[in-house]
């Protein structure tokens, strides 16, 4: 028996001798498998795209070689990257950077002022919209929702679309004028007693309301949609499945992952 662990201790080594230096090590920290056992080891071993050892610190720390770049986790957690098996990815890129942001934002207060902020820099009759991935309800101060004669005050000039989540649309008076809805019988356009939109558009209208937003040039999605990569990636988020590819889109991704600037799976 010890001459067999022995042997596989020399092969072991010998194979490691072979093999290429990691080029990145985080030692020190916890290193979350997601393995049959959700094993925590302390180190981490990365040679291009793939991990090429866990374990302990000390011995993770033996495969460094001259160019492999240390990082002292203190303590920290390291997960696996996320993976999202379902989004709206290619839509969201044509928008990011022109939307008003309010994913993360805790106070209604807050979400007023950026939709201010936002006004004041939009020219006159110029959209000012975000569309998904905010609630009403995520707000601590306060979680009416929002109501046109509001953002009638905080847009005058500017048609507002407030889509939250995908079930239903906040519009302001412009909105609901520039969009046409006034004269639509549509069952998705709530209605006050007089017959007047209220500004309310239920989910059934959802991308009916989005699609009268104007499209991006194929300069502005480009760049917006690799800000949103970016930001993803700050996020953890290394891999989608992504909900409808249209061919001109779809083109755009295939010359970045050839240019190595697509650092995530789709």
């Amino acid at each position: 028996m010890v001459v067999a662990l022995s042997a596989i201790t020399s092969a072991s080594i010998f194979i490691r001798a072979q093999q290429a230096a990691p080029d990145l090590i985080l030692t020190n920290g916890k290193i979350i498998t997601v393995d049959e056992r959700f094993t925590i080891a302390q180190a981490v071993a990365v040679r291009g795209d793939r991990v090429v050892a866990v374990g302990a610190s000390p011995e993770i720390s033996q495969l460094a070689g001259p160019g492999t770049r240390r990082i002292d986790l203190r303590g920290k957690a390291v997960v696996p990257g996320l993976i999202d098996n379902h989004a709206h990815f290619m839509r969201a890129g044509e928008t990011w950077t022109e939307e008003v942001r309010l994913d993360g934002v805790e106070s209604r207060k807050q979400a007023i002022e950026m939709l201010r902020a936002k006004v004041r820099t939009a020219a006159p009759g110029q959209w000012v919209f975000t569309l998904g991935g905010w609630s009403h309800h995520q707000f601590a101060d306060d979680k009416k929702p929002f109501t046109r004669d509001e953002l009638d005050q905080i847009a005058p000039n500017n048609p507002v679309v407030l889509q939250e989540a995908y079930y239903r649309s906040y519009l302001n008076s412009r909105a609901i004028q520039t969009a046409g809805l006034n004269a639509m019988t549509d069952k998705w356009i709530v209605r006050d007693a007089a017959g007047k939109p209220t500004g309310v558009i239920e989910q059934d209208g959802t991308r009916a309301v989005a699609a009268k937003i104007p499209a991006p040039s194929k300069e502005k999605f480009e760049s917006s949609s690799l800000a949103m990569i970016r930001d993803w990636n700050r996020a953890g988020l290394t891999a989608v499945g992504s909900s409808g590819c249209p061919d001109d889109q779809l083109e755009s991704y295939r010359k970045w992952a050839r240019q190595g600037q697509l650092n995530m799976r789709v």
